[in-house]
């Protein structure tokens, strides 16, 4: 992009890949750049994705088995984020591109014989020898795969959960085991976003909106905060005119905005408080949470009406690690508390979407696991419209054609 203005995401390409297994242990001079990431910190993801891809050895990488695409206008996916904010349940855009092609790896024999052994270990490899053999090579197939992506409006981003250790690596590697010509590899055009570091980081604004918000309360002045069972309401602020001034939101763009951007997130649509139907306790629960804070968190105060279903899930149901009552009687964030947050399992694709979607996590396949990933960046709403926006970098020059 060498520093020219950037245009928003015309096609969002979510990506998953099933493969023969994982990759060994990376040297100790990577463990720097693929390593443990810090929420919300600023980091070079493309600088970061073109050192892993050139310190991998593609004949010691796993190979690809089964690769998946679901590519998303734009357009259709603000519509399904509109409606999610809107108080529908179960949204996702139907009207999508889908891709999905089975790979037969170039294995030896004492390698088939080592993947039917993984097999019996771990039932997630579903595909068996037999289905694989009886497919078409990378190298085969790649042609087909680019043509889907030369044929979506651009920009496009692919968006793949961990992709920086591992999508998007493998498919370096790929490219590399394949002597796919330079010309002939990812077109312009195409970016990448990793999910997990975008659920990191806009989690991470997340807390620090809310500590600043109760920093910012004066506790002296909120009506009825030791009777919960009531409505919580901020007493307006006094000029010294007389007139009133409402407590200004935190703006969250301030985070993510990156300079030089010449656009704005649309604001939300303010969700309608009735519920629809629901059938199961989890989803009652989970519409209990949608709804409004608990009665005895702070965080009744504050206007959740503009809130992604995402922060609302993680706020209302985790309100009591990440606030504690202070000693005047008010509230405080707790960053220690609220920092355990970010553990590792937590950001995992199958327990944000336990979490964050509902419902039980059974994707082994690479379009399943796709699907499931659209609908966790749905919840974060337009927060993940504008971090995709403004976060979407350049894939390293040996993926690129140009």
């Amino acid at each position: 992009m060498n520093g020219a203005a950037r245009s928003p995401v015309k096609t969002y390409v979510f990506i998953d890949t099933e493969t023969t297994g994982i990759f060994p242990e990376d040297p100790a001079n990577l463990n720097n750049w693929n390593g443990p990431p810090i929420p919300g910190q600023r980091r070079d993801n493309a600088l970061k994705l073109h050192i892993l891809v050139n310190h991998t050895d593609p004949n010691k990488a796993p190979h690809v088995t089964e690769v998946a695409l679901l590519a998303v206008p734009r357009e259709l996916l603000e519509d399904a984020v509109a409606r999610l904010e809107g108080d529908e349940d179960g949204v996702v855009p139907n009207a999508v591109n889908v891709h999905t092609r089975q790979i037969r790896p170039n294995l030896s024999e004492d390698e088939w014989n080592s993947y039917r052994q993984k097999q019996v270990a771990n039932r997630a490899l579903l595909l068996t020898p037999r289905d694989l053999q009886l497919k078409a090579s990378f190298a085969e197939e790649w042609p087909g795969i680019r043509h889907f992506l030369t044929t979506i409006p651009k920009p496009a981003c692919l968006i793949a959960h961990y992709g920086l250790g591992f999508d998007f690596r493998l498919l370096s590697a790929e490219f590399e085991r394949n002597k796919i010509p330079k010309n002939e590899r990812l077109p312009d055009g195409v970016f990448f976003v990793d999910s997990y570091l975008m659920a990191l980081d806009i989690e991470s604004d997340y807390q620090k909106e809310l500590k600043q918000q109760m920093t910012a309360i004066d506790w002296s002045k909120v009506k009825a905060v030791e009777n919960m069972d009531g409505d919580v309401q901020l007493e307006p602020d006094q000029t010294d005119d007389g007139a009133t001034t409402e407590p200004a939101d935190v703006d969250m763009n301030a985070y993510r905005q990156e300079p030089g951007s010449s656009y704005s997130t649309p604001p939300r649509a303010v969700r309608n408080e009735s519920s629809s139907d629901l059938t199961t306790d989890n989803q009652r629960a989970r519409r209990r949470l949608l709804d409004g804070a608990p009665t005895d968190s702070p965080t009744r105060c504050l206007s959740q009406a503009t809130w992604s279903p995402a922060k609302k899930l993680r706020v209302n149901k985790d309100h009591h690690k990440l606030f504690r009552r202070n000693n005047s009687g008010g509230w405080s964030f707790d960053p220690l508390m609220a920092q355990a947050h970010f553990k590792t399992p937590k950001f995992k694709l199958q327990t944000l979407y336990e979490e964050l979607v509902g419902g039980t996590f059974n994707a082994h396949r690479a379009e399943d696991d796709c699907w499931a990933l659209m609908k966790v960046c749905l919840t974060y709403g337009r927060d993940f419209v504008t971090y995709a926006d403004c976060f979407y970098c350049q894939f390293p020059e040996k993926m690129n054609a140009n």
